[in-house]
């Protein structure tokens, strides 16, 4: 059964929204850990290498740790952005950035005022919506009455 324009509609809106339920909170190199979500800046550009390319003049990368390994934070790299803003897909290919480049360190968490503002958003207008396209039914069924012949 083809569902309604609208319905579509309404769930492609909500699903960037979720992603404003996350936010990055500034992270200390010692508190890196293995497998989590990190943005790192860094003040001047620095090239940091995706397998067959170089991405020139680096300067945000975001993607999983790895860890520190010889003065370089070692990442999964999900998005790489060079100076003018221009972004490239990291593929989850590994890289490596001098800690002496780093600039700030972020990582990613789940703000859960946020995500209870969300969800107290989507629940007033599930019950807008209810409202007013009708959601249960208004009458009778015309089943069975009462003091009516079977």
């Amino acid at each position: 059964m083809a569902r309604p324009f609208w319905l579509r509609l309404v769930a492609a809106a909500c699903l960037p929204m979720a992603g404003a339920c996350q936010s990055y909170r500034p992270l200390e190199l010692s508190g890196v850990r293995q497998g989590a979500r990190v943005r790192l800046t860094m003040d001047q550009g620095v090239p940091v290498r995706l397998r067959e390319i170089t991405v020139e003049r680096a300067t945000l990368v975001d993607g999983e740790a790895v860890g520190v390994k010889d003065g370089a934070l070692v990442l999964s790299a999900l998005w790489v952005e060079r100076e003018g803003g221009v972004g490239t897909p990291g593929e989850a290919w590994t890289v490596s950035v001098p800690v002496s480049a780093v600039a700030t360190l972020a990582e990613r968490r789940v703000s859960w005022w946020r995500t209870a503002v969300f969800g107290a958003g989507i629940a007033a207008a599930t019950a807008l919506g209810w409202r007013a396209f009708g959601g249960g039914s208004g009458g009778d069924s015309g089943g069975n009455r009462p003091g009516q012949q079977l």
